[in-house]
């Protein structure tokens, strides 16, 4: 039900503003699940896809997680005690924000598949133009669009007219078989950084194209047992106390960003020594960034720095001049920040 409020000059009803949300993935969903506890639903949610949940939609390829502690990564009103790993995979995360959605009533409220295409301020109201051609007026406007949903491909010479198979981490193609490709990644991001293992692990060979090296700390992802994920349903405080733990380990990293001391020496050192462990010298030099640690995000990886060792696995240093159309009867992707080839 709407709400209504009352002016203290007239004492005339007012209606509540008309509320637009853009986006139906993690921040969006949250709005829609806050208005609702105050008992407003004059809104709309305006989603460009057929389901919900953002990033975790759009991101499906191999080996896709989070990097932050699972029991942290939800929404502190809604735990969830079943998470498999300290960082949980994207699958996995996808289907936590679809329950959600279904379990606090936000599903009716969005309009799947309609894409906001214009949003202008005129005559102190927001006139919201979507992909069905439709125009509406708003009183406030909520940007939850998240900061990864355009696609971004280099401007690569060749790269159009590329013959083999060709796409994007945020555009994965669910039926492509990799198992026994050759495959080449651009980008040492973290998407990249968390494909590698898996990809190197199937294709016959795979190939790094990196143009700066990241600092890569060694992480690992333990997976929960199921007497551990069933105290938890029992005992809600353990999941309580995990979160409380994983929130004051984040911001002990915060801190080691901020200001120098011993927080600081520890991530480098756990930096220094994930690096020392590529033994081969020369890989080991092409890995290692010419910055210090945390003077770009920081990227976790438990499996990066074995993977990157295999027999089956190069790092190309030099820049990419072009790419021809059978190029070495590849295939070709493309990661958030630049691009995969196959």
């Amino acid at each position: 039900m709407t709400s209504s409020s009352t002016s203290s000059d007239t004492g005339e009803s007012v209606s509540d503003p008309r509320i637009c949300i853009v986006g139906a993935g993690m921040s969006g969903i949250l709005m829609a699940i806050k208005l609702l506890e105050q008992g407003i639903d004059n809104f709309v949610v305006f989603e460009k896809s057929s389901s919900v949940s953002g990033t975790w939609r759009q991101n499906r390829y191999p080996g896709v997680a989070c990097d932050v502690a699972s029991f942290t990564y939800c929404y502190s009103f809604e735990p969830n005690p079943d998470w498999s790993h300290r960082f949980s995979p994207g699958p996995e995360i996808r289907a936590y924000f679809e329950r959600v959605v279904d379990k606090y009533g936000v599903r009716p409220f969005i309009r799947f598949n309609t894409e906001v295409t214009e949003a202008c301020f005129v005559d102190e109201q927001w006139r919201v133009t979507s992909s069905d051609g439709q125009q509406q007026f708003f009183d406030i406007y909520v940007a939850a669009t998240g900061p990864l949903n355009n696609l971004h491909y280099p401007n690569i010479k060749g790269l159009k007219d590329f013959a083999g198979t060709c796409c994007h981490t945020a555009d994965w193609d669910d039926n492509f078989d990799y198992t026994g490709k050759r495959v080449g990644i651009i980008g040492t991001g973290s998407s990249s950084v968390q494909s590698i293992d898996p990809l190197s692990a199937k294709a016959e060979h795979l190939t790094i194209f990196q143009r700066t090296p990241q600092w890569v700390m060694a992480t690992d992802n333990p997976e929960y047992s199921a007497l551990a994920i069933k105290l938890k349903h029992r005992l809600p405080v353990l999941g309580k106390l995990t979160r409380w733990f994983y929130a004051w380990i984040g911001e002990q990293f915060g801190l080691a960003a901020l200001k120098d001391g011993f927080r600081r020496k520890l991530v480098f050192k756990a930096c220094y020594q994930a690096l020392n462990a590529v033994r081969d010298p020369e890989l080991r030099k092409k890995l290692t960034p010419d910055y210090l640690p945390m003077c770009r995000r920081m990227i976790m990886s438990g499996t990066f720095h074995e993977a990157v060792q295999r027999t089956n696995v190069l790092v190309e240093t030099t820049s990419i001049d072009r790419i021809t159309p059978r190029a070495f009867g590849w295939s070709m992707v493309a990661n958030t920040n630049w691009i995969y080839l196959f």
